[in-house]
């Protein structure tokens, strides 16, 4: 035999669901602004890679790093390669440092 479960009256939501869908979508339109960012970061580091100055292309090209490793959580297609970004970005981190 079969158990039919009836769904919730409207009034009576689960609030932590709602705080839990209130926090994903914050953290959507944060990974969004990251997004933004490391697009701003990697024109600023062309530019400074044009300029042949160190003191813009390797902190910019720090920001494009993290910005985008943050970033690719608001991409669905791409939130798999969000560690791999952080990896890449531990390795600009370290090169950004000689």
């Amino acid at each position: 035999m079969m158990k039919h479960s009836l769904p919730a009256p409207a009034g009576n939501e689960n609030s932590s669901d709602n705080l839990c869908y209130s926090a994903k979508n914050k953290m959507k339109s944060i990974n969004k602004i990251f997004l933004t960012v490391s697009g701003i970061a990697a024109i600023v580091l062309l530019i400074g890679i044009i300029m042949q100055n160190e003191n813009i292309y390797k902190p910019s090209a720090l920001a494009t790093a993290i910005s985008l490793a943050i970033g690719l959580g608001a991409v669905k297609s791409l939130k798999g390669y969000q560690y791999t970004a952080w990896i890449i970005a531990a390795v600009v981190a370290v090169g950004a440092n000689r």
